[in-house]
Formats: structure tokens, C-alpha cells, sequence
């Protein structure tokens, strides 16, 4: 079954047998690890949703919608949510995950706290979660943020509405870096800020 199920996949993505030998048995390794941990997981779940969008309005003095899409929302019996992401590369750590340099669950738990998930209601998180799969020597693991998901969601919508309030003030610059979380990361307006003429000449000092 797992065979048949990735090489239609594989089909479909039009992969080589070159592709094939390198990816399929890292597929197999991956979905044998999930399955095992998916047939835990539900036993602790009353349902689980997987890419839900979310639409929540933010008061401002321009409008201000933020939207998002959950890879996917664990629903436990007693009302209570986890979050989850999926990753085949790295995941963030605690402290970036608690500091905000990656807001992307913490901002998805805020929307379903708000009640921004149109068909999923939860009373509280309980989990930040990313489920790293890579087929390699460790398969696949779920990686849960020892936080408080509760609070750091909070923290991230109030650190949200100040960007939004700040950026209203047609005197605020707006800026192409403001916490990128490697030195080497690109902004989207780099080339109109010249950061890389800057950093040059920086390094000439």
C-alpha cells in the first residue's frame, strides 16, 4: 500500500528512476514513522483537521485582515487545540518560536483562539507542534515547544496589532530586514534598501 500510494505520487511529480532510488526508500522510512505515530496520536484526539484556512479582521485605522492556512489543528476531547506544521527541513526552536522571530504557529493558534478557523473552535491550545519528516537516520519526529502556547499566541497578536498601529503612521519607514533570523536571509525590498552595498561596505571598514 505505501509502495502503490508514493509512486503515484512520484508519477505524478514526473520523478526519474534516478529520483526514485534516492527518494523512495526515504519515503517509505518517513510514512512508516508516521503511521506509527499517527496511530498513537489518535487515540488522545476527538478529531483532526488538516489545511484549514482562517480570515481574522484586526481593528486598525486602515483595514487589516490576516489570513493563514493550519497544515493542521488537533482537536483533544476536553476543548482544548494543538497546532501543527509539517517540515522536511529544519523547525524552530523554543526561543525562536517564544521570541517571535517564528510567528507562524503562534499567529495560527491566536486565529483559533479568535475563532478565525470558520468550522474549529477550541477553548485553549495546548500544543505548538512540528512534525519534522525526513526518511534519514532519524525518520520522523514530533517536535512539541515546551511553552506556554496560550501566552505566546496572545503575545503574538499584541505584537501584531503594534506592527500594524506603527505602520499606519506614514512617517514610519518601513524597513527591509527588521528580524531576519540568519544573516544570510534575503528581504523582499533588499535591492531597494541596498543592504547588500551597505554590507560591503561595512566589511571594508
Amino acid at each position: 500500500m505505501l509502495f502503490r500510494s508514493g509512486d503515484e505520487a512520484f508519477a505524478e511529480a514526473g520523478a526519474s528512476e534516478a529520483v526514485l532510488a534516492l527518494w523512495r526508500p526515504r519515503f517509505l522510512r518517513a510514512a512508516r514513522w508516521f503511521l506509527d505515530y499517527e496511530s498513537e496520536r489518535r487515540k488522545l484526539l476527538s478529531s483532526s483537521l488538516v489545511e484549514r484556512a482562517a480570515s481574522l479582521k484586526i481593528p486598525a485605522r486602515e483595514p487589516f485582515t490576516l489570513t493563514g492556512r493550519a497544515d493542521r489543528i488537533d482537536l483533544f476531547p476536553d476543548g482544548s487545540a494543538a497546532i501543527l506544521d509539517y517540515k522536511t527541513g529544519r523547525a524552530p526552536t523554543k526561543k525562536q518560536i517564544e521570541s517571535l522571530i517564528a510567528p507562524q504557529l503562534p499567529l495560527e493558534a491566536a486565529m483559533l483562539l479568535a475563532g478565525a478557523f470558520a468550522d474549529c473552535h477550541a477553548k485553549s491550545v495546548r500544543e505548538l507542534v512540528h512534525i519534522r519528516l525526513t526518511g534519514g537516520e532519524t525518520p520522523g519526529e514530533a517536535l512539541v515547544a515546551q511553552l506556554d502556547a496560550n501566552a505566546v499566541a496572545a503575545k503574538a497578536l499584541d505584537r501584531l496589532k503594534e506592527q500594524i498601529a506603527r505602520y499606519n503612521d506614514q512617517a514610519q519607514a518601513y524597513r527591509s530586514r527588521v528580524a531576519p533570523l540568519y544573516v544570510t536571509d534575503e528581504g523582499d525590498y533588499d535591492h531597494l534598501s541596498r543592504v547588500r552595498e551597505w554590507m560591503r561596505a561595512e566589511e571594508d571598514e
